[in-house]
C-alpha cells in the first residue's frame, strides 16, 4: 500500500512538472522600456506637508505618467531619510516614484528651480 501511494505522489508531481510551460521571459521582472522611460520623467509637486521621523512626504503633484496617477495630494515614503528634513512646507520640487514592496516611494527628488 504505501508503494502504491508513493507511485502516485510521484505521478502527480511528474504531471505538475510536464503541465507547466518553460517560459520566462523575465517581463514580470523588468519594465519594459517605455516604463522605464515614463519613470524618469521628472514630476512637479508642492510639499504641503512633511513627516521626517516617518521618512514621509506629502506631495500635491501633476500626472504621474510611470504610475497612470492622476494629478493629486497624497503621501509618499522616502528612501533617503535626510530628504524630508532638508524641505518645508510650500516648497516647490519635482520627483519621480514608484510602488516598492507596494508602497508609493519617492526614488527622486530636487527643489524646482
Amino acid at each position: 500500500m504505501r508503494i502504491l501511494f508513493a507511485l502516485a505522489l510521484t505521478g502527480l508531481f511528474v504531471l505538475r512538472a510536464v503541465a507547466q510551460p518553460v517560459v520566462d521571459d523575465h517581463g514580470g521582472h523588468h519594465p519594459d522600456p517605455d516604463t522605464l522611460e515614463k519613470l524618469g520623467q521628472l514630476v512637479n509637486a508642492e510639499v504641503p506637508e512633511l513627516n521626517p521621523k516617518a521618512r514621509e512626504i506629502l506631495l500635491r503633484h501633476d500626472t504621474i505618467p510611470g504610475l497612470a496617477m492622476p494629478p493629486m495630494t497624497m503621501s509618499f515614503q522616502v528612501l533617503d531619510a535626510s530628504v524630508p528634513e532638508t524641505l518645508k512646507p510650500g516648497d516647490k520640487v519635482r520627483f519621480t516614484a514608484d510602488r516598492l514592496g507596494g508602497v508609493l516611494t519617492v526614488l527622486r527628488l530636487e527643489i524646482a528651480k
